[in-house]
């Protein structure tokens, strides 16, 4: 964590909020240019000694999320300089500008096409009803069981489902290696780790010590509609860390089948609660 620079940027924000903003009338008794540090801490919820020694870069211990979300909100901070903040602080940012009503105005609209929202860590977080139809997908309970790195393994119905099964797990694990060694803390991605790591389906792409980005990638399906050619295409969202995942008819006959798997049914999404 970048303590001091994360102090001076609070600091700042601080001493030049405009006190109108806060609902503060200005007196000639205050000397304090912005916001006093009681007022800021106050405003987050945090004792005043915590946000002073984090403004001060005497924390000594991480800051949690909660408190970095709350003290952003209490200046009211952009996204941009949200983001900025966690990365001082060497935490992943939250998700903060598109909601889920544009997400999911957004799948609707790609409609007959599958699409997907993936986060961060793989997380499945919201789908349209094409995916969800074709994928079997059925929001879970547990987070784990909507990684995307989780079902490929445990959710048998995919590795008839694709007919390169082994090309797309291939490509996910090296994906997943990627994205691991960027957070390699991340409880969530431990989890998955743990779940997955003794099916020798997983061992073999991983034992070859492969990486791979985000790109767009062939999906070759077995589906009771008949065989689909699908390129699926990263859409990335830059404020929120997640990837809208398009999935593309590759020929005409896909784009009819396609059709006929959403039917009539284009009422809602599907996003795991």
């Amino acid at each position: 964590m970048n303590e001091q620079v994360l102090g001076h940027f609070l600091r700042y924000k601080r001493t030049t909020a405009t006190l109108n903003d806060f609902d503060i009338t200005p007196t000639s008794r205050r000397r304090t240019p912005g916001l006093t540090r009681d007022e800021v801490a106050a405003l987050a919820h945090v004792s005043s000694d915590w946000y002073t020694r984090i403004e001060q870069g005497r924390a000594k211990s991480q800051v949690s999320r909660e408190v970095l979300l709350a003290l952003c909100q209490a200046l009211r901070l952009s996204n941009a300089e949200t983001h900025y903040v966690f990365h001082l602080a060497g935490q992943l940012p939250p998700a903060l500008a598109t909601t889920a009503k544009d997400l999911t105005d957004l799948l609707m609209a790609q409609l007959p096409r599958p699409v997907y929202v993936l986060g961060a860590h793989f997380q499945i977080e919201q789908t349209n009803p094409s995916y969800a139809r074709l994928y079997q997908f059925t929001p879970a309970v547990t987070a784990l069981e909507n990684n995307l790195i989780w079902r490929l393994f445990h959710q048998r119905a995919w590795r008839q489902l694709f007919q390169d099964w082994d090309q797309v797990v291939a490509t996910q694990v090296a994906r997943f290696r990627q994205v691991y060694s960027q957070d390699a803390a991340a409880v969530d991605l431990y989890q998955v780790f743990q779940a997955v790591q003794t099916d020798p389906a997983f061992q073999k792409p991983w034992q070859r010590l492969t990486v791979a980005d985000l790109t767009p990638q062939r999906l070759l399906l077995n589906s009771q509609w008949g065989n689909l050619y699908l390129v699926e295409t990263p859409l990335i969202v830059p404020t929120t860390q997640q990837v809208v995942m398009i999935q593309t008819p590759g020929d005409a006959a896909t784009a009819t089948r396609l059709a006929r798997i959403n039917g009539r049914d284009g009422a809602q999404s599907n996003r795991p609660s």
